[in-house]
């Protein structure tokens, strides 16, 4: 079947590209739009996200509820795919966010429905994001309708696989993308087998769990658009997403997803033979983005964060959500699960000698960081503005890179260096935009006051550290020639 292109009218009503549901500015106000001030609700139904176990990677079976895929591209004929596999006996709602490099928005997401045992896939590339599986959906009815029937229904109901589809995606040319585990079913009555090749049951008992759980959502679509959402209205009476766990919806009784989603991103340049590139980074889980008892249950379209586990009532007004309060300790948390990406080192590898690598590149994904910025709490990580600074312009927030190389015979050659990475700032009412993902090339990471000309041509390796114990993820892009082709391998960097 021909792919379709969907129209913009389409495309809002499943895949948002607009402001985020929830959001702060400079002062940890919560913001509807940039400048309009608005809140969930909190109800006896929220999950109080101050409870929550601190964040933790898990780097033991590179299993999670959450995914962190620290980089994609498609800038210059570079594209994008995206891996997520579903390892539960179980089925799992997730929200697919992706996040603009320059400037840490979210800039597109949607929901996908995971059978047990499900793989699922999508293409980045060429200013489209192409959806063909049938895990995603593709055309639904307007929540506004009510049709209660018809989400039920596979004639109204279509998945990518019979109604494949490319989404317009011109907001970011690179940044990184993370998967979210919602909510997973768990129900005797429909076990797994019964919900392969049938994800419209899935999705049309996720539908019952927000009209049960998150009273009003549907007004927060409005016609094709997000419109409400986006202007302030959801905070009279939407709930928060962060929800308690064992709601019954008829088939299932939806529980706090099991860490169970695996993945990887494979990153390429489908070229001729002297730059073709073509490279997987297996993504980075986090073991508990969940707790127990506890699932995050966002609407198609309602953009996500890794801040909305600490979703808790505000201190003065326990009928509102909030995180953004100093006086409440959500909002230390938020700082708490920032460290879980704090690395104590690693290791970078160069080869300058004759007929060496062509590319040593380390990417370094700062998740929350703009959050983190917009509480206040970014002073603890990242080198803070100075009292005559402003939001707009300056180096404030950055990190500094710092070195120990040594020769392939672990000769020291010197003791440490430092490159200064500063982040810009820009946007509306001085919220600052924070580049969440730095590329470090070969000029950033081999310039001659850090290296010195003794490092033209040898080869060795560097242990690095970032100067301000930013939590990151670090990734390292080492390349070689072999003979006519250029091959280039991305690989996590060893924490020392």
């Amino acid at each position: 079947m021909k792919k379709q292109i969907m129209s913009i009218a389409a495309i809002a009503a499943l895949f948002t590209t607009g402001a985020s549901a929830f959001n702060t500015n400079i002062l940890g106000e919560t913001l509807a739009t940039p400048t309009v001030k608005g809140n969930y609700a909190f109800s006896a139904d929220n999950f109080a996200g101050d409870t929550m176990t601190d964040l933790e990677i898990n780097a033991t079976n590179k299993h999670g509820d959450a995914l962190i895929y620290p980089y994609f591209t498609q800038e210059e004929g570079w594209s994008s795919e995206v891996y997520v596999r579903n390892d539960s006996a179980n089925g799992i709602v997730a929200k697919v966010a992706l996040y603009s490099g320059d400037t840490s928005e979210e800039v597109k997401d949607f929901n996908i429905y995971l059978s047990a045992n499900d793989v699922f896939t999508f293409k980045i590339g060429s200013d489209s994001i192409e959806l063909n599986e049938d895990s995603v959906v593709t055309s639904a009815p307007n929540p506004q309708d009510n049709n209660l029937a018809g989400e039920h229904s596979a004639s109204s109901v279509l998945f990518g696989d019979a109604n494949p589809v490319t989404v317009p995606f011109t907001e970011a040319k690179n940044g990184y993308v993370v998967i979210y585990a919602m909510a997973e079913t768990n129900s005797s009555a429909y076990p797994a087998s019964k919900q392969h090749h049938n994800h419209v049951q899935m999705f049309g008992e996720y539908r019952d769990l927000l009209d049960q759980k998150r009273a009003n959502w549907r007004n927060g679509f409005g016609p094709g658009s997000l419109a409400n959402f986006q202007n302030g209205t959801y905070k009279n009476g939407i709930n928060a997403p962060l929800l308690k766990d064992g709601i019954d919806t008829g088939y299932y009784n939806w529980t706090d997803p099991t860490a169970s989603l695996t993945g990887s991103i494979r990153v390429l340049h489908a070229a001729d033979t002297s730059s073709a590139r073509d490279m997987i980074l297996p993504a980075t889980p986090m073991s508990n983005f969940t707790d127990d008892n506890s699932i995050i249950a966002w609407t198609e379209g309602e953009t996500a964060s890794l801040a909305d586990r600490r979703l808790d009532a505000n201190v003065t007004d326990a009928t509102i959500a909030d995180y953004s309060k100093s006086a409440n300790a959500a909002a230390k948390k938020i700082y708490t699960d920032a460290t879980a990406f704090t690395t104590g080192g690693f290791y970078y590898t160069f080869n300058n000698a004759a007929g060496g690598s062509i590319a040593n590149n380390l990417i370094i994904t700062q998740p929350l960081k703009r959050v983190l910025i917009q509480l206040g709490n970014a002073d603890r990580l990242w080198t803070g503005p100075s009292a005559s600074s402003t939001f707009k312009t300056g180096s404030e927030y950055s990190f500094t890179l710092q070195c120990g190389f040594w020769d392939q015979k672990e000769n020291q050659f010197i003791g440490g260096g430092s490159g200064l990475i500063t982040s810009p700032f820009n946007g509306l009412d001085g919220t600052p935009y924070i580049h969440e993902v730095e590329v470090l090339t070969n000029s950033d990471l081999e310039k001659a006051d850090m290296f010195g000309a003794t490092y033209d041509s040898i080869a060795g390796y560097a242990s690095c550290g970032l100067g301000t114990t930013a939590p990151a993820i670090v990734t390292e892009m080492v390349g070689s020639g072999i003979g006519e082709t250029a091959l280039t391998n991305w690989v996590y960097t060893t924490e020392r």
